[in-house]
């Protein structure tokens, strides 16, 4: 069979391959299949021509909640270019809604819930509909969900991602990432076994990670096709398996394997001497959740932690050497100007190199959504038209905030204050020029302080009108 993956984008200024439809293309094209990949994120124009010129019989779309409106637009033109296509969604926002995303989409056949590798195998080589796990699909005029299937247990076992199928030079990441042109973003596991309130963790609680030897792998194949020297390993818990975390550590050091690389942990899974190591190994940040400073918040979202271990993580992190990324989140069940003020005196102890915050959004499958259906004054629906400090909405509902102890706007004011706060400190500023090394850096300081100053200004012109 002829198959194009399409990912729609996000609209957003952070690029990386999609590393799920990579997985998928090269298990598909080691099964036989021609495969065809088209990436608007990078490549925003000509799908038309692109289709036109492959003639795919199936046409799989990713999808996520943000873009869902574009993402139906788009599944609408496929269907006019190539009226006898195959349309198959698949994704987290679908994977979260089930029935609901082809009941939205009528243009589209078939809906993959979860994992997408053997389910979409099994569509290509025609196994009759009714009998594909963890598919959605018509029948009739009612929309049938088989049940689910089984997580892939070995991951070792699936082919190497299809990187020659994407225009991997072409993807470019804000700061802290991408300090080098030949920068890439890979996964080495799927699954987390934490359930915080606000994730939708479409691929289960359970965590399946590839070996160290398969990591080390993939690291040697990227450097030897493209000559990359950056690494961000976009794992949900990279530092979960604490053995096969130092197993890796260990063959990196061991090869001499020349790479820079960060990674996105949890407070509590991380100790000196494990930071010591991944330091050793090449690691240069580290990114961790914290959330809020306020303990009864984060037990009410579930997250498993407490104040002690964030401050634990973050002097660790810096006794090791290690660059340290916060991550914050507005708007959490029970938020008050007080907690937000908590959230403040917390990042400024911390000191991290580098924040983020955000309102909370209220995605769909969520328990979060249940918390605040019980105890929120109402579901706030984000403006149609916001492209990146709101999110989109998505069909005929938006993406969702809370209004609880404070209104959506009163979190949107506190943000921009916060965000001046942090983002335009001239502290903050001077210390990241005297990081610059290299050109390409200077651009990517230059061109996120510009992004972080239009976004703010947009925002406050959003309320004079």
């Amino acid at each position: 069979m002829r198959l194009a993956l399409i990912n729609p984008g996000k609209t957003g200024t952070n690029t990386a391959i999609p590393l799920g439809l990579a997985s998928m293309a090269a298990f598909a094209r080691d099964h036989g299949h021609e495969v065809f990949v088209k990436d608007m994120e990078v490549e925003p124009d000509g799908l038309d021509e692109f289709l036109l010129r492959n003639q795919p019989e199936v046409v799989g779309v990713s999808v996520l909640t943000y873009p869902y409106l574009m993402v139906q637009n788009i599944i609408r033109m496929i269907r006019k270019t190539l009226p006898g296509c195959t349309i198959v969604m698949g994704g987290a926002h679908v994977t979260a809604v089930g029935a609901e995303s082809l009941e939205d989409t009528p243009e589209a056949d078939l809906a993959v819930l979860g994992e997408g590798e053997l389910t979409l195998l099994d569509i290509l080589e025609g196994k009759d509909l009714c009998e594909i796990l963890g598919l959605c699909y018509r029948d009739n005029e009612k929309v049938v969900v088989n049940p689910p299937r089984p997580r892939i247990e070995d991951l070792d076992k699936l082919p190497m991602p299809a990187w020659d199928l994407f225009p991997v030079l072409k993807y470019r990441i804000n700061l802290p990432y991408g300090r080098t042109k030949y920068f890439m973003a890979l996964n080495t596991s799927r699954g987390c076994p934490f359930r915080c309130a606000y994730c939708s963790q479409p691929l289960g609680y359970a965590f399946k990670g590839l070996s160290a030897e398969r990591v080390i792998a993939q690291i040697k194949d990227v450097q030897r096709r493209y000559g990359i020297k950056e690494v961000h390993f976009y794992d949900d818990t990279f530092t979960i398996n604490r053995k096969r975390t130092v197993e890796l550590c260990d063959q990196l050091i061991r090869e001499k394997i020349k790479l820079k690389w960060s990674c996105t942990a949890r407070v509590e899974l991380v100790d000196l001497e494990l930071l010591h190591k991944v330091k050793a190994a090449g690691c240069w940040l580290i990114a961790l959740g914290v959330e809020s400073g306020n303990q009864e918040m984060l037990d009410r979202i579930e997250k498993g932690y407490t104040l002690q271990d964030v401050r634990n993580a973050f002097k660790w992190a810096r006794e090791a050497g290690l660059r340290r990324s916060a991550f914050f989140m507005l708007g959490l069940p029970g938020e008050t100007r007080e907690t937000i003020k908590q959230s403040i005196a917390l990042a400024k102890e911390l000191k991290p190199d580098y924040i983020a915050w955000s309102i909370t959004v209220v995605l769909p499958g969520t328990t979060m959504k249940k918390i605040f259906e019980k105890s929120a004054k109402r579901i706030y629906a984000a403006p149609a038209d916001a492209l990146v400090w709101r999110p989109l909405r998505w069909n005929n509902r938006y993406v969702e905030f809370a209004e609880e102890n404070l209104t959506h706007q009163e979190l949107t004011d506190e943000l921009d204050r916060i965000s001046k706060m942090f983002y335009l400190n001239p502290w903050f500023m001077i210390k990241e020029f005297l990081r610059i090394r290299t050109w390409r850096e200077f651009v990517q300081v230059f061109g996120t302080g510009r992004n972080i100053m239009t976004s703010l200004l947009g925002r406050r012109q959003d309320k004079s009108e």
